[in-house]
């Protein structure tokens, strides 16, 4: 969440930040209200329908949740090791009790 005015190359994410707390929630309940009504699988318990496509590779199935466990077997071509933000990787493990 950033402020596009005075923030223009997005530096200073605002998203933790109490005083934009309301809007935080505002956009989010505004997010989930699109994706119910798009009938969205993951708003209707059928998110896994992302993660079995039959046209992918098997070692591309269950990505992000293999990703998330730290399966260094993955392949993905389109990311490198620098896209990926390692620190908070590890606080969403943690925040989320994901043992390795």
């Amino acid at each position: 969440m950033f402020d596009l005015e005075n923030d223009p190359d997005n530096i200073n994410n605002l998203a933790g930040d109490p005083d934009y707390l309301e809007r935080k929630e505002a956009l989010r309940t505004e997010l989930f209200q699109r994706l119910e009504q798009e009938e969205d699988p993951h708003m209707v318990g059928q998110g896994k329908v992302f993660e079995n496509y039959e046209y992918a590779r098997a070692n591309s199935r269950n990505l992000y949740s293999r990703f998330l466990q730290g399966d260094s077997t993955l392949l993905w071509a389109w990311i490198d090791s620098t896209d990926v933000e390692w620190n908070r990787l590890d606080s969403i493990r943690k925040e989320h009790h994901i043992d390795l």
